[in-house]
């Protein structure tokens, strides 16, 4: 099995400044492209400019110590999110 972290660490990794939402996005969507995985096969469209817009957004929020719910891009329709706009 692989060595994945769960999302209570990658929270814990964001909050303590030791990742960055667009770094969790870039490996994300590295996976997704990767010929020999299934993101190929997993997603019809990706839409890599908006999932980083978003990350990019969550990051200066973070740098502005705003407040903000524990994984606000982590709900049920996270796949669809990233995939389609949240269509």
């Amino acid at each position: 099995m692989l060595n994945t972290p769960t999302l209570a660490a990658l929270a814990d990794d964001l909050k303590n400044g030791r990742t960055t939402a667009r770094k969790l996005v870039d490996d994300c969507l590295a996976n997704i492209a990767e010929k020999s995985g299934e993101g190929p096969r997993a997603f019809i469209h990706v839409d890599s400019e908006a999932a980083i817009e978003a990350a990019e957004a969550m990051d200066r929020l973070r740098q502005a110590n705003a407040r903000r719910r524990l994984l606000p891009a982590f709900r049920s329709r996270s796949r669809t999110s990233l995939t389609s706009g949240g269509r």
